[in-house]
């Protein structure tokens, strides 16, 4: 959306393909409504719609649109703004076996989407920005307990000190110099392939 502000600035004519059926991208999904209320974002395309640029929803890079059909298509240059999707992993055994672990972004994605609502216990385990506004979405959404576990210390945590503060202030418990374990047993008592602890 930046791109295409400053090119409509400069008078040209400005096509965004967006993925999504709404005009944000991990803006509109990745940042809770709290710090980033939709209202904001949609002036903001309302701004850029005014400057003349088109958007097309529900059009995937590399699905519905190929570099070679916007050529054919008398594009002249295009500008790749992919987004950041996928969360990190913890390579732990068993992360991706149990329905309870969830991403920060899928989970932030379910809220913005109103899929869903998780109001049991939580513990996060996300690295970065995306784990503070995930915790704190928790709560938004009436956790009775939300514990935010990190490897190192708090002083070499990568997310905004202010933040950090804002969710203990908030009731989130920080968990400092804490590595999660690989669990050897699903919740219905099956076992977990290869569930041994990462080296």
């Amino acid at each position: 959306m930046t791109a295409a502000y400053y090119l409509a600035l400069k008078g040209y004519g400005v096509t965004v393909f967006e993925a999504l059926p709404v005009a944000g991208g991990m803006m509109m999904l990745g940042i809770p409504r709290y710090r980033l209320p939709r209202e904001v974002i949609d002036r903001e395309v309302a701004m850029l719609e005014d400057l003349g640029v088109e958007f097309r929803f529900n059009k995937r890079y590399g699905k519905d649109v190929t570099l070679e059909g916007l050529k054919e298509g008398g594009f002249d240059a295009a500008f790749l703004a992919i987004g950041a999707h996928e969360s990190f992993k913890l390579n732990i055994p068993g992360e991706t076996d149990f329905p309870q672990v969830i991403e920060a972004i899928d989970l932030l994605r379910r809220v913005r989407w109103a899929t869903g609502g998780y109001r049991e216990s939580m513990r996060h385990r996300r690295r970065r920005q995306r784990g503070i506004d995930a915790a704190r979405t928790c709560l938004r959404l009436g956790s009775e307990e939300v514990t935010i576990a990190y490897r190192r210390t708090r002083a070499e945590m990568p997310a905004d000190v202010e933040e950090v503060e804002q969710a203990e202030d908030e009731g989130i418990h920080m968990s400092f110099l804490t590595i999660p374990k690989p669990s050897s047993e699903r919740t219905d008592g099956s076992p977990v392939s290869n569930a041994s602890a990462p080296s």
